[in-house]
């Protein structure tokens, strides 16, 4: 059943979804649903947990994957370089990875004070490099609509998903990020969210961007499957 709905999922937003494997990705929604709904897991929607994890370990750190695992897919999707937005960016390197790769100007946003004080302290010599304490549901009191070529996301919906209040603002930030794109522009979803559990956040504006096929890159540390969503803003 479980399936079928992932599969039907992916023709209402015109993303052809054969080749994957619907025995397979039924098992993963399982697990998922599972985990959610068996295990305690931190607060990943609070502010506080953030503020207390970067202060306790500061250091660069990559949830998921790393630029290297995504960038070969995602590149080739981009037709402007002018400007980037990290959402969630917290103390990956990404935001840096993205001036190494020719973007002329990269913001990297996140709800930490301290991790954005942390990263603004280390890349402090990289003038177009940017970090910027804020909510990204709030990104519009922040920047002008069609600002920005790309914004990518690595796990902040994801953790907005682990609290039903929190998760009640996903299609809001959806919304934010779509605005805040050029025509043209490229929304990166990076998830351990199997389709069936995400595509439907990207329905409201399924009139104003094009939803790609999903990609699928294993963890090389953990050999779990990640799930790379794009869309193209009309």
């Amino acid at each position: 059943m479980l399936g079928e709905k992932c599969l039907f999922q992916c023709r209402q937003f015109h993303v052809e979804c054969k080749h994957l494997n619907m025995n397979s990705l039924k098992q993963e929604i399982d697990l998922e649903f599972d985990n959610v709904e068996a295990n305690s897991r931190p607060d990943y929607f609070s502010n506080d947990y953030w503020e207390r994890r970067y202060r306790n370990e500061p250091e660069p750190f990559d949830w998921y994957l790393t630029w290297n695992d995504l960038k070969d897919i995602i590149l080739p999707e981009i037709k402007k370089y002018d400007s980037a937005l990290y959402v969630g960016c917290g103390s990956s390197t990404i935001a840096y990875n993205l001036i190494q790769d020719g973007f002329h100007k990269v913001t990297g946003l996140d709800i930490s004070k301290t991790v954005i004080s942390q990263n603004k302290s280390r890349y402090s010599d990289i003038s177009n490099l940017d970090f910027i304490a804020e909510d990204v549901c709030k990104i519009d009191t922040i920047f002008p609509e069609n600002a920005f070529d790309f914004i990518i996301d690595k796990g902040m919906m994801d953790s907005m998903i682990t609290s039903l209040p929190s998760s009640r603002n996903v299609p809001l930030m959806m919304n934010k990020i779509h605005d805040a794109l050029n025509q043209n522009g490229i929304f990166a979803e990076i998830s351990y969210g199997v389709p069936a559990t995400r595509f439907f956040y990207f329905a409201d504006l399924n009139d104003y961007w094009t939803v790609f096929e999903p990609k699928i890159v294993k963890g090389t540390k953990c050999g779990r499957n990640y799930y790379i969503y794009m869309a193209r803003k009309k």
